[in-house]
């Protein structure tokens, strides 16, 4: 996302939730510590000025807002909230602070002064892309993924909200001609990307719209009148204001914007370019490296997961070269041939993890995740999967996109699970979500380190190797792949970001490196355009927690023990890279001087 990480009101890192990590003393809403009520306080006011992702937090008194957090008034009414609350956060005493407390005023603190140097950037002046758009998210809302349609209220709620959503594109629309005259505008090929998704949602069947879904699915205890009477107002609602509100942006688009998009790639071609990609390296994985050494460690990756791959490659007997093999892989003899077929296979190596975590990990989530596969509607535009973390408005679900079997082959089911769901995301951000009233809803929700998140679910993936699923060489190949996504990134992104490549240069790098398809590199490659420097996130992630565990075994020698390192890292919630750092030495050193108990 882009404008929103100024107010900070976006946590659902996948795109980037958890096992409960407390003891039996928690603390009531009576018990809450000045901090935590001013960080409350701080998403109150957030959701004030822009209500959009309250069903997220459960707060239903802003159901029926849509928010406006592209006008000129309430950025600048966020810039001034972000720096009287850093004031605020100074002037409260750390003295008592419990260990939750210390992460979450360091946490908070570092995240005001992230979203205070962001307002350097005219972010807003492209308030989306492809990736992350608000014109999107209101659709996920309107068709019940991200919006609790359960009582009547509810239903009446999101009508309201809706009809705030003309106020959001007659804004965007002003940003983006700011941009115009800027030169703060997407690149062309983005913005035709974005107009096809846009016309996806402009239907003449009402009854064909995602946000007619929910007059499909009422609940139970709903009487005859409120669905006859609820029934008739979405139908207006979505012929008369929602659809046409989305051909006014399309013809925007088309019309307007696209004759004045740049052809320059990535962040190439707009104002103070340098600092910008600088900044977003920062913001993205919780270091200031200069693009050459990230992308200096990305060839270094690459050549050695090369050398896996090679390996792999004798083993089953192929006899042309590397890129032959690698083109093989992606042939259809790997694809499901159902979507029975691959929805089961993630069923299987979850009953293959679960038998294995009792030996890594003694602290398991209470709440269990849904498989559900992704709309058909969307499946051209998805990856083969990915996590949804639980919220107030729904629960954990991995999302697979078995409506488009060419996105997921039978060679990396194995490893997208580990990543996705156990021990993966779900452990990290459910544990997170069960910690939610010791370490604020404003940590859970709006807070998070994208280094983290994504670096423990690409730790998790090289677990495999201990559990011993990788002995088999497709297995195997599975997750060299994904690790050489991953370092390929590092490339790709400071290659797009700092030193020119084109669009064509950087898919040309990645087919000569992965077993993908030509539209799944050209999709990825789209999306690091978009988002500077998230891509370089879940390496450097990685690599730092495989660092610290190396660190902490030799350290401890026979006093190490798994599951008390992985408690240590996930234990407290998200932590950016440089105070997980510090947690984990701070662990050793007392375990190794003072021989203390388990860390709970």
């Amino acid at each position: 996302m882009k404008f929103c990480s100024r107010l900070l009101f976006l946590a659902l890192l996948s795109g980037c939730a958890t096992p409960k990590a407390v003891d039996s003393k928690q603390e009531t809403p009576a018990q809450k510590s000045a901090l935590i009520m001013l960080t409350d306080e701080y998403v109150q006011e957030t959701l004030k000025l822009d209500p959009f992702n309250a069903p997220n937090y459960g707060d239903e008194k802003f159901y029926g807002e849509f928010g406006d957090p592209l006008s000129e008034e309430t950025i600048k009414k966020s810039k001034e909230m972000i720096a009287t609350y850093l004031k605020r956060l100074h002037s409260i005493s750390q003295k008592g602070f419990n260990e939750y407390d210390k992460d979450t005023y360091k946490i908070f603190e570092n995240d005001l002064k992230t979203s205070l140097q962001s307002f350097k950037f005219p972010i807003e002046q492209m308030p989306f892309d492809q990736m992350g758009s608000r014109y999107r998210d209101f659709v996920k809302q309107g068709n019940g993924e991200r919006y609790p349609f359960k009582t009547v209220k509810n239903y009446e709620d999101f009508l309201k909200r809706a009809q705030g959503f003309k106020t959001w594109v007659e804004s965007a629309k002003m940003q983006m001609r700011k941009g115009m005259k800027s030169g703060v505008t997407l690149n062309r090929e983005i913005a035709t990307t974005v107009i096809k998704q846009i016309e996806d949602y402009i239907v003449t069947d009402v009854t064909k719209s995602d946000f007619y879904k929910p007059i499909t699915d009422f609940p139970k205890d709903f009487s005859d009148t409120d669905k006859s009477r609820l029934k008739a107002l979405y139908v207006t609602e979505i012929r008369t204001d929602i659809i046409p509100q989305y051909a006014s942006l399309r013809d925007f688009m088309k019309s307007e914007y696209l004759p004045k998009t740049r052809t320059t790639f990535g962040l190439t071609g707009l104002p103070n370019q340098k600092a910008w990609y600088q900044f977003k390296i920062k913001e993205q994985t919780d270091v200031d490296w200069s693009p050459a050494r990230i992308h200096k460690m990305g060839l270094e990756e690459v050549s050695r997961i090369r050398k896996g791959l090679e390996e792999a490659k004798k083993e089953l007997g192929f006899k042309g070269t590397y890129l032959e093999f690698i083109r093989y892989l992606t042939t259809e003899k790997f694809n499901f041939k159902t979507k029975d077929e691959a929805k089961e296979a993630f069923v299987k190596v979850k009953e293959r993890v679960q038998k294995e975590i009792p030996k890594y990990f003694s602290k398991i989530p209470k709440l269990d995740y849904e498989i559900i596969e992704i709309p058909a509607n969307e499946a051209s535009q998805q990856a083969a999967a990915y996590y949804r973390p639980h919220d107030e408005a729904s629960g954990p679900a991995v999302f697979i996109n078995i409506n488009n079997l060419k996105s997921i082959t039978t060679w990396e089911a194995t490893n997208l699970s580990l990543h996705e769901a156990i021990p993966g995301h779900h452990f990290q951000l459910e544990i997170q979500y069960e910690l939610k009233d010791l370490i604020s809803s404003y940590r859970v929700n709006a807070s998070g380190s994208t280094s983290f998140v994504e670096g423990w679910a690409l730790y998790c993936e090289s677990l495999g190797y201990e559990f011993g699923f990788f002995k088999d060489t497709l297995n195997r190949i599975g997750n060299l792949d994904d690790d050489m996504l991953r370092s390929v990134r590092l490339v790709v992104d400071t290659g797009i970001h700092s030193m020119g490549w084109s669009r064509a240069k950087a898919v040309k790098y990645m087919q000569d490196n992965l077993a993908d398809d030509i539209s799944d590199i050209e999709a990825e490659v789209y999306r690091y355009s978009s988002w500077p420097g998230q891509a370089l996130a879940y390496k450097i992630g990685q690599r730092k927690i495989l660092e610290l565990r190396t660190f902490a075994n030799e350290k401890l020698g026979s006093k190490f023990d798994i599951k008390e390192f992985h408690n240590v890292v996930i234990g407290s919630g998200t932590l950016p890279l440089w105070l997980l750092d510090s947690k984990v030495r701070e662990w050793v050193k007392k375990k190794s001087l003072l021989g203390i108990p388990r860390f709970q």
